[in-house]
């Protein structure tokens, strides 16, 4: 979870509140873990712009291996009558193709209502936080606002204490 500012339509004034979120580095370590490195580091459904990214950003890095990711916005329809709906951030996987190229998995969703003209702001603080990681190769050791991991991000801690780096580097491919 993390401090984020959103509306709140019974007051009808901004607040701050607690809201989870998933973590690109974390969902793609995990991805890591358990598939395949070979697919998650596919271009092969890349279009040419991606490519040509992708072979920049491993000059600069200085690395032969990169994992490039994608970063998706979505509005939700979330009842029978689809009066309301829920805005998604998700991440998603542009360089791999068959069933697991149109794969979006959820980083945050917030009701439509409750998005102020702050909220993406302080979503994408916490974002760009866990992108700098995963460019650096590097598990954070703390929270994004430079405060220790919470009771509530134990597993987070416990992912951070591991031993060495990331077991990739990536970098935002696709928005």
């Amino acid at each position: 979870v993390f401090r984020c500012r959103i509306f709140n339509r019974k007051t009808q004034e901004e607040e701050t509140v607690e809201i989870p979120i998933n973590l690109p580095s974390e969902i793609l370590e995990v991805l890591w873990e358990l598939g395949s490195a070979e697919a998650l580091l596919s271009e092969a459904n890349l279009d040419s712009a991606g490519k040509d990214h992708m072979k920049w950003m491993r000059e600069q890095l200085g690395v032969e291996s990169l994992l490039g990711w994608g970063l998706h916005g979505d509005g939700i329809p979330c009842n029978y009558d689809r009066t309301e709906s829920v805005v998604m951030i998700s991440l998603n996987l542009p360089g791999l193709s068959g069933r697991n190229g149109r794969m979006r998995i959820p980083l945050v969703i917030l009701p439509d209502y409750a998005v102020s003209e702050n909220t993406f702001d302080d979503i994408k603080e916490v974002l760009a936080w866990s992108m700098r990681h995963m460019l650096d190769g590097i598990r954070p050791s703390c929270r994004h606002d430079g405060q220790p991991f919470n009771k509530s991000d134990d597993k987070r801690a416990k992912r951070a204490k591991k031993s060495g780096n990331l077991p990739f580097r990536a970098c935002l491919n696709q928005v």
